[in-house]
């Protein structure tokens, strides 16, 4: 296997991984069954070496070391959930697999029902070094936010 941080998130539908950067490791992703890539890096995929590998890219760019938007994490769970639902694999990478790519999976399990500390110490156990700054930690508590039940008036 070339493909680096490499790890099922659940089952085996949703994977994080360090920025496939060679044409062997996008084989790799295609061995393992994966139809959608979640490009959190700013550099994007050349579309023809995905297409060569039956993979399609979803990219939202985000700066290295900060958290992805509240749009980007709407957009990246939504993604997510329509894959899944149709039966198909996911990975999310960015460059090392951790910060960006962390906080996008953190808010998917938030996404889930799991309480912002606990996705990310969910996380942390089974990538450890996920979520590396402050803000994106922040960004996961926003995003519960966001998503709670608003009271009634």
């Amino acid at each position: 296997m070339v493909l680096l941080n490499f790890s099922w998130l659940e089952g085996d539908s949703i994977a994080a991984c360090a920025y496939p950067t060679s044409n062997d490791a996008l084989a790799d992703l295609e061995a393992h069954g994966i139809a959608l890539v979640i490009n959190l890096a700013e550099r994007p995929h050349d579309p023809e070496a995905l297409a060569r590998h039956g993979l399609v890219e979803l990219h939202l760019a985000v700066p290295d070391f900060t958290p992805p938007t509240p749009e980007q994490l709407e957009q990246g769970t939504a993604a997510i959930e329509r894959a899944r639902a149709s039966g198909q694999r996911v990975v999310v990478h960015c460059a090392a697999g951790l910060g960006r790519t962390g906080t996008l999976l953190a808010a998917y399990l938030v996404h889930g029902g799991m309480a912002p500390a606990e996705a990310i110490a969910h996380l942390r156990a089974l990538r450890p070094g996920s979520i590396e700054t402050p803000e994106q930690r922040a960004a996961v508590e926003a995003y519960a936010r966001r998503r709670a039940p608003r009271p009634k008036a």
